[in-house]
């Protein structure tokens, strides 16, 4: 059973990394009344200090907040899932990764997580329903 979901942010919070992709985001917040819901992202320090990115970080857990510029270790590589998989203390198989990059699903998969690649929003609700989420 799913406990915690876990969004990368560029392309899948957000559109290009620059603009809010407003579906998706309500969608996380909406989640966090079921489940531990956090972010798993590749950023760069810059970026990570925009207003954007600091309104998103600040709507999640700051421990379920897994940025690869504060943990010195980026997708695919499995320490990064480790160190997420670690804060929520959960078993793998009860984390979701979704991600917009198959190279990064496939590392959460190596780690055990369950995961979605995300193409749209669409996709990603019945992606969701066929693993039993409560949207």
């Amino acid at each position: 059973m799913i406990k915690v979901i876990a969004f990368d942010v560029g392309n899948t919070i957000t559109k290009n990394g620059l603009w809010l992709n407003k579906d998706v985001f309500r969608l996380a917040l909406r989640l966090k009344k079921n489940y531990k819901v956090g972010l798993l992202s590749n950023i760069v320090k810059l970026f990570s200090f925009l207003p954007l990115y600091r309104h998103i970080y600040s709507s999640f857990d700051k421990k379920l907040v897994v940025l690869s510029c504060r943990v010195k270790t980026k997708k695919p590589k499995k320490e990064i899932y480790e160190i997420f998989i670690k804060n929520t203390g959960c078993l793998p198989d009860e984390c979701l990764f979704i991600d917009d990059r198959l190279e990064n699903i496939l590392g959460a998969e190596k780690n055990g997580m369950k995961n979605i690649l995300f193409t749209n929003y669409k996709n990603l609700i019945e992606e969701m329903l066929k693993l039993g989420i409560t949207v």
